[in-house]
């Protein structure tokens, strides 16, 4: 029996951009991801953390056949071999170090005398914090925070921060939502943390939580390109730099 994953897709404002349809549709054809069976979930919805939070919850009890949640946003793009290195890692929560759709013009006309993709690069603000001193494991680097974008979530991770944190398990709020009624209890470690000190993106605060409050490990690719799409698509490898 091949190993299952559920494809987890949250949708925001009823669009996917091409980039993504094209890398989608190349990993499912992909020669690498063969082994592998894909169950498909998505939500539209406005609100980020709720969406993350919904697909985290029915993967856990709506796919028990699933050992991992693919989430991946409908504005990334990347390649089949990047989807298959994050499964061969057997790590229980795996992302990528990718670019926010930000250049900084400014810098990159300063760093005219480099190469273009790596003054291109440079130019780039990349979601994620690197753990020093570093630690890599084929082409993936251990991080404290990463973006969620590309990220691969186990069903062991789940089950450790709902035993770890229970306070993220939420069996009364819910209730009366449409994409929630369904289930007993619901889940939310992508709930924003919000302290005096400090307010962490949906992203951040489940990095947090499984990182910082479970003792758990997160690795990132950072040799392999991934796009980022909006009016303007970035595409670059941390390993650029």
């Amino acid at each position: 029996m091949p190993t299952k994953i559920n494809l987890a897709l949250p949708v925001y404002g009823a669009a996917y951009k091409s980039v993504f349809v094209r890398s989608l549709f190349a990993a499912l054809t992909h020669k690498g991801l063969s082994s592998y069976a894909f169950t498909l979930s998505e939500i539209e919805y406005t609100d980020i953390p709720f969406s993350r939070n919904y697909l985290l919850t029915n993967f856990y009890y709506n796919k028990p056949d699933c050992s991992h949640m693919l989430m991946i946003d409908s504005d990334m793009g990347f390649s089949p071999d990047l989807i298959a290195a994050m499964l061969a890692l057997e790590k229980p929560v795996v992302g990528t170090l990718y670019p926010r759709r930000l250049i900084d013009l400014r810098k990159l006309h300063s760093l005219s005398k480099l190469p273009f993709q790596k003054a291109f690069a440079r130019s780039l603000e990349f979601v994620g914090t690197i753990i020093e001193p570093r630690q890599e494991m084929s082409g993936f680097v251990r991080v404290s925070l990463c973006g969620t974008g590309v990220f691969l979530v186990s069903r062991d991770c789940v089950t450790e921060i709902i035993e770890k944190l229970p306070e993220t398990v939420n069996r009364s709020r819910y209730k009366n939502n449409k994409y929630t009624a369904q289930f007993d209890s619901f889940l939310t470690p992508f709930s924003k943390i919000v302290t005096p000190d400090v307010d962490l993106p949906t992203d951040f605060s489940f990095c947090h939580r499984w990182a910082q409050q479970c003792g758990g490990e997160i690795w990132a690719s950072f040799d392999r390109k991934v796009a980022h799409a909006g009016d303007m698509t970035v595409s670059a490898a941390y390993s650029e730099l």
